[in-house]
């Protein structure tokens, strides 16, 4: 049995949680739901954790930790104190996580590392001054490292070595609630983009190439963002909204269901998605799948999930207004079908046939 982490997921939409609840939909598609144990946090509802996961009452075996759930330091500590007795008393083989930092455990570790954000200029409060050292010790105590692309396979080869051979590159699986249905003939209503509002996600940019391209437009599309805006930036993204006089334009949506989000997409002109650092970009691949052309920005893993169907641009609001014109125009020759055989690449059942193949091997007789 293999002991799977949800305890830090609290219910709210996530890239994490889209991620995981893709993956163990997978193993349910292969039926293979007997060999893993989903580890969840007491203290989270367990109807919050299923419809976060997208996944039913009974359809994994579930067991409740008390660790509460974040990226909290309490929820560290917890980790560390409780995790060893679990691991000793449940008699699991492997228990695969994917937050930091990795616990010294009773069994072998299989660690997902979504990204490599605390290196950087995007670093979350004091953890840039620990991160280099955190990981380093993840990559000594994991016997397993998953990554969601390349470039991170790539960044990880950097920065540990020493732990190349334990890397493997396990994208995101498309998301049972935007398997690519018909192929959308109806033009496009609105421009759309997917993420919590933060620094990495270059609002300030999205918002400036967005009022280059309707000014003078009246009729020009809205621009629909779904995400949470964190509390200390609710008033920065107001006062820009006013600065660029696009208050009656953009249009915000806070936890949306699955179904809200995929008519959000199917009925989008294109999904905006100048991130500038991501692991993957889950969006990207939605867009996809829905026949919608992402827009992302050259070289990150967006532009990687996009391939050659989706839409990069160097980072210049001229030239990303002039593509949204473009496309609101219906100028341009895309080709839905090209975008969903893309997203079909991503398929559930042979990543998640991979991720458990690969856990599989590394505990004893699997």
């Amino acid at each position: 049995m293999i002991g799977v982490q949800a305890w830090h997921i609290d219910g709210r939409p996530s890239g994490v949680a889209t991620r995981l609840g893709a993956l163990l939909r997978g193993l349910l598609e292969i039926e293979s739901r007997d060999r893993v144990e989903l580890w969840a946090s007491d203290s989270v509802p367990e109807e919050t954790l299923l419809q976060a996961l997208d996944l039913e009452k009974g359809e994994i075996p579930l067991r409740n930790l008390p660790i509460p759930p974040g990226s909290s330091l309490a929820r560290i500590r917890a980790e560390h104190r409780v995790l060893p007795k679990q691991v000793q008393e449940s008699g699991i083989e492997l228990l695969c996580m994917d937050t930091l930092p990795a616990p010294k455990l009773p069994c072998p570790l299989a660690l997902t590392l979504h990204d490599l954000r605390d290196l950087g200029p995007y670093a979350r409060g004091i953890r840039r001054l620990f991160a280099g050292k955190v990981l380093r010790r993840a990559g000594e105590r994991a016997k397993i490292l998953f990554v969601p692309s390349p470039m991170i396979a790539e960044q990880c080869m950097t920065l540990l070595p020493e732990a190349k051979t334990k890397l493997t590159v396990l994208p995101a699986p498309l998301p049972r609630c935007f398997d690519p249905g018909q192929v959308p003939r109806e033009p496009g209503q609105h421009f759309l983009h997917i993420g919590r509002l933060e620094k990495r996600k270059n609002f300030p940019f999205l918002l400036q190439a967005y009022a280059e391209a309707r000014a003078g437009e009246p009729d020009f599309p809205p621009l629909c963002l779904v995400g949470d805006i964190p509390p200390k930036k609710e008033g920065d993204f107001r006062y820009l909204l006013h600065e660029l006089q696009l208050q009656e334009s953009v249009l915000l949506f806070r936890g949306i269901a699955n179904e809200d989000l995929r008519a959000l997409v199917s009925s989008s002109i294109a999904v905006l998605f100048p991130s500038k650092l991501e692991g993957f970009g889950i969006p990207v691949l939605e867009a996809l799948a829905m026949g919608r052309p992402p827009i992302v920005l050259q070289g990150g893993p967006p532009a990687w999930v996009a391939g050659n169907h989706g839409i990069v641009l160097r980072e210049n609001p001229g030239i990303w207004a002039a593509m949204m014109q473009n496309l609101a125009k219906g100028t341009l020759e895309l080709s839905p079908e090209r975008m969903q055989e893309r997203a079909r690449e991503f398929d559930r059942k042979e990543l998640a046939y991979l991720w458990l193949e690969k856990m599989l091997s590394s505990v004893p007789g699997g």
